[in-house]
């Protein structure tokens, strides 16, 4: 499967750099990965004709990144 630059960055962090997944995503990596637990069902999607469904971790990923971006905006 082909991997964009988001999901190598978070391979990456989330299995070496602990700290760097802290610093970049905000978020411990083992909560990250508890809330994948939990809600990773809910975040599953099929693929269509047209495109692949990203995958539930990336976007979890996508979503937490996003709200620690808007709480620097506010």
């Amino acid at each position: 499967m082909f991997l964009g630059h988001h999901e190598k960055l978070v391979a990456e962090l989330g299995g070496d750099d602990l700290r760097g997944f802290r610093n970049y995503m905000r978020i411990l990596f083992e909560l990250f990965q508890e809330m994948l637990e939990r809600v990773g069902p809910r975040l599953m999607k099929k693929d269509t004709f047209m495109s692949k469904a990203l995958e539930p971790g990336h976007r979890l990923a996508i979503a937490l990144k996003y709200m620690a971006i808007m709480e620097i905006l506010i």
